[in-house]
């Protein structure tokens, strides 16, 4: 097994390009065989220069009140999220993490990523605060319906038997940890 990035809803899958894939988020795909891996909590991503960045934790309506990041191929939120009182504005689009740190780190809007997805890429001009009453994030595991990998169905049954009890929660400073609400 070898990993590959693609910055693609469903990482090459749909061209053949992969055998399997974890995707961020609920996939309905009728070609694809889906299985739901975990469910993990949430974080805000805030500018170090942002108002909220002097907070310890932010809500799920804070962030209804902000423009938001949104990440069109992988991302797992949009704005239709929120409640319809409390909905934000899309602050700027990206593509791939990268562009979605930069564009939170530019003030453009806050971001909202998995716990984990925020652990693996610390930036010293973001800050990762908990978020209460966000709903969680998912991670699904992925592989075609038609001519699958051999051990494509055997894998996702090692996946799911394989759960972590609790993601760790990543916040704010390099060696501070914390729970993150969901």
């Amino acid at each position: 097994m070898q990993p590959v990035r693609r910055d693609d809803r469903t990482a090459g899958l749909r061209e053949g390009c992969v055998d399997a894939a974890l995707l961020w988020g609920t996939v309905h795909d009728p070609r694809l065989v889906t299985t739901e891996i975990l469910r993990e909590p949430n974080i805000a991503a805030v500018a170090r220069t942002s108002t909220l960045a002097v907070r310890d934790r932010v809500t799920w309506r804070d962030l209804g009140r902000r423009c938001i990041i949104v990440n069109t191929v992988s991302g797992t939120l949009t704005a239709q999220d929120w409640p319809a009182d409390a909905t934000p504005e899309i602050g700027a689009e990206a593509s791939n993490i990268e562009e979605y740190l930069h564009a939170v780190a530019a003030r453009r809007g806050v971001g909202v990523l998995p716990v984990s997805v925020a652990a693996q890429h610390p930036d010293p001009d973001i800050l990762y605060l908990p978020l209460t009453g966000a709903p969680p994030a998912v991670l699904t595991y992925a592989y075609p319906r038609t001519n699958p990998h051999p051990y494509a169905a055997t894998f996702g049954r090692a996946l799911r038997q394989d759960r972590p009890a609790e993601p760790s929660a990543f916040v704010r400073g390099r060696n501070r940890r914390a729970s993150a609400d969901a």
